[in-house]
């Protein structure tokens, strides 16, 4: 059975994850909206995980699901190595503007289609399998 209060709440958290990572984009802190751009994509991630009965609760279990999403999705694939390098900014502190530039588009684009593959499993789920 779908857990849609827990999938709901990862949605909400996908937006404040989001509302944040650009706040420190804004300000060119690219660390701080790395860490906030890997959030947004485990909370969607684990959102539609849901979806198939898992929890999603690791760093490589999210890798793995993306990479599956991957097969029928170009966006997500390209913007998986693109997230993992954000996700070690955020601890190393690397990038410069210019490569935090490159993965953040890719990951802008990786982030916009899981949002709406989460976004039409919800609202297929809610309306009894009926499209919009």
């Amino acid at each position: 059975m779908i857990e849609l209060q827990e999938v709901m709440r990862r949605r909400r958290l996908a937006d404040y994850y989001y509302d944040n990572y650009r706040k420190y984009y804004l300000r060119r802190k690219y660390s701080k909206a790395s860490e906030f751009i890997w959030g947004t994509v485990n909370a969607l991630s684990y959102g539609l995980d849901l979806f198939y009965g898992k929890k999603l609760t690791r760093h490589d279990e999210v890798i793995k699901f993306l990479k599956i999403l991957a097969i029928q999705h170009e966006e997500i694939r390209e913007g998986i190595l693109a997230v993992q390098r954000l996700h070690a900014n955020y601890l190393h502190n690397f990038m410069d503007e210019d490569l935090f530039e490159e993965d953040r588009s890719k990951a802008e684009r990786l982030l916009n289609k899981l949002a709406e593959l989460l976004d039409l499993k919800i609202n297929t789920f809610i309306t009894g399998g009926k499209h919009l």
